[in-house]
């Protein structure tokens, strides 16, 4: 018979990904705007603290109001919302799946190029601690640098 034992020890490890990450929205007040995000599901893998290989997956949807000012030809915002955090966890000792919907929050700056055109910086906290049922916590971040075009 094949089955799998869960460690109940707590295990830590950090990974970084470059993903892909979409990101919609209108204006819809001149300091508000409403944001969409999409990261599509990626598999990375890192080392844990026990010297375990994890593999991981993660894919995100997020709803967002962008509370924005602008000094000069930099705009300052936040990010305010709501994220579906769909993630697989798996290694030789642990395992799991989740998916869960919280709050989010995220900060970030965009640099006017043109009246068309712009560059930004940002960083998001999708979802924090989430569990997966065998000791182990993540949290979801990103950091992210772009390019934007309106039309």
């Amino acid at each position: 018979p094949c089955g799998r034992a869960t460690l109940r020890a707590r295990v830590s490890g950090t990974a970084k990904t470059t993903n892909v990450r979409l990101k919609g929205g209108i204006h819809a007040l001149r300091w508000l705007d409403a944001e969409m995000h999409i990261i599509f599901s990626t598999t990375g893998e890192y080392d844990d603290s026990t010297g375990g290989n994890v593999s991981f997956s993660t894919s995100v949807v997020g709803f967002f109001a962008k509370p924005n000012v602008d000094l000069g030809p930099v705009n300052i915002y936040g990010l305010f919302g709501f994220s579906s955090v769909s993630s697989d966890l798996s290694s030789a000792t642990i395992w799991g799946t989740s998916d869960q919907t919280g709050f989010s929050v995220g900060a970030g700056l965009q640099f006017s190029v043109t009246k068309d055109f712009s560059i930004s910086a940002d960083y998001v906290q999708y979802q924090k601690d989430i569990n997966y049922g065998a000791s182990q916590n993540d949290t979801i971040t990103a950091v992210g640098v772009g390019a934007n075009y309106s039309f």
